[in-house]
């Protein structure tokens, strides 16, 4: 064997490795990820619920829905951000399906989330009554009666959309979870008023 194909072959192992090695890299990013995902999941669970065991893979079930490259700038993002909200749920260790069944009242949730349905709202508005009034015609049309808030486009915290659905609450709303710099956050909405 001559010294040039020697080291040919020298640099193809090389070559090899290195690739395995970037995806060993990659795997232990994913995996450290996952792991503070799921530390900061139960830092900001509500105390009154269980903490959900991680399940694997990482990802939702079901296909994401897509936007065309005609659609609009504004339904692209949305249906980005509800991407993400269902990955961000599914890390977290929620049991999350985004292409469930039509619901009875005829709606297309997008998910079905532990076996309830959810839908997702992704405000880019940073306006209160605004983002509760969004949810509020989820709940009233029947879309779904809990809802993920994702907070990632809007000037709005989870604290202040907790208080301001505590002050303002809307009828039939059963639940309420932002998504908030990539952790899930429970809202806390209970109130003795009524809309």
């Amino acid at each position: 064997m001559s010294q040039a194909s020697a080291a040919v072959r020298i640099g193809e192992g090389l070559h090899e490795v290195l690739r395995t090695l970037t995806t060993i890299s990659s795997d232990l990013e994913a995996l450290e990820k996952r792991a503070h995902a799921l530390i900061d999941h139960g830092i900001t669970r509500s105390t009154s619920g269980s903490v959900p065991l991680p399940r694997s893979p990482l990802f939702a079930r079901g296909a994401a829905r897509r936007g065309n490259s005609s659609g609009k700038v504004e339904k692209q993002r949305s249906l980005r951000r509800q991407s993400e909200s269902a990955n961000v749920l599914s890390t977290a260790g929620y049991d999350v399906d985004q292409s469930p069944p039509t619901n009875p009242a005829g709606k297309n949730p997008d998910f079905n989330i532990e076996g309830r349905d959810w839908d997702c709202y992704a405000p880019s508005s940073g306006k209160l009554a605004t983002i509760r009034r969004k949810i509020r015609t989820k709940v009233k049309t029947e879309q779904a009666d809990s809802i993920i808030v994702n907070l990632s486009d809007s000037e709005v915290s989870s604290l202040e959309l907790q208080q301001k659905l505590r002050q303002d609450p809307v009828t039939g709303l059963r639940e309420v979870k932002a998504i908030e710099n990539g952790r899930v956050v429970d809202l806390d909405i209970t109130s003795n008023k009524e809309s």
